[in-house]
């Protein structure tokens, strides 16, 4: 059976489908690493002034009009040559999500900045990622004139930079 990829699928045509529970068409995962359930609702509200918002099928952070975020792509993912400009992004306070999703999707237009701490979490599958995309991080910040710190507290790894911006690296939770 050939697996079919969601965003293939007119929203008009998956009004009766259920990607939690239909596994041969592929579905975008929220932060937590599930299955959104319907994710072609964000990009029916183009035009709508709403600009990001909560997934109401998963809870995930997406932008009206665009369509579903998936959280399955990692930091890992983002090519070597647009790490520094990632790391400017996150400092500049875009959501991890959004400039993952941009960096390796090609498309800036996912691009969002939020003032909530709760959306800066940069969430990493194991106790070595973190450390590893920690010290890359505070790598690419080595040489930026704002001064910042990285805080290496167990569960709690950030960088803080003097102007608020805070940047967490957190593990993905586990089912």
């Amino acid at each position: 059976m050939t697996e079919r990829r969601w965003h293939d699928i007119e929203p008009a045509d998956a009004m009766d489908i259920d990607l939690s529970t239909d596994l041969t068409i592929t579905a975008p995962l929220n932060e937590a690493g599930e299955r959104c359930p319907w994710p072609w609702e964000p990009q029916q509200l183009a035009g709508a002034p709403m600009g990001q918002y909560h997934c109401p099928y998963c809870g995930a952070m997406v932008m009206a009009g665009l369509p579903h975020i998936d959280y399955a792509r990692r930091w890992r993912d983002i090519a070597p040559f647009d790490l520094p400009r990632a790391a400017a992004l996150l400092k500049d306070g875009y959501t991890p999500a959004s400039v993952i999703t941009a960096l390796t999707g090609g498309d800036m237009a996912f691009l969002a900045r939020t003032n909530r701490n709760d959306q800066r979490v940069l969430f990493v599958d194991d106790a070595e990622e973190l450390r590893a995309t920690l010290d890359q991080l505070a790598a690419l910040y080595a040489d930026d004139p704002e001064p910042f710190k990285v805080y290496r507290v167990n569960g709690n790894e950030r960088i803080q930079f003097r102007y608020g911006v805070t940047v967490f690296v957190r593990l993905k939770r586990r089912r």
